[in-house]
């Protein structure tokens, strides 16, 4: 679970993507970029569990995260 921040690296370099969704499916944070590293802040979110969707180089990874 998260508490202040979710870091996300990617072990590949290239075009990348995050997005955390809500449990209702609303898109709370989106980025793209050349990073090979994202650091989402929870501030300002609610206690809740979220869907983390990364995608790099063609491959889209979904998780579920515990923000505290």
């Amino acid at each position: 679970s998260f508490k202040d921040r979710i870091n996300i690296r990617f072990a590949e370099s290239g075009e990348a993507s995050v997005r955390l969704y809500d449990m209702t499916g609303r898109l709370v944070y989106s980025n793209a970029s050349n990073s090979q590293a994202f650091v989402i802040s929870t501030h300002g979110l609610s206690q809740d569990i979220y869907t983390l969707v990364t995608l790099i180089g063609g491959n889209q990874q979904v998780n579920r995260v515990v923000v505290e």
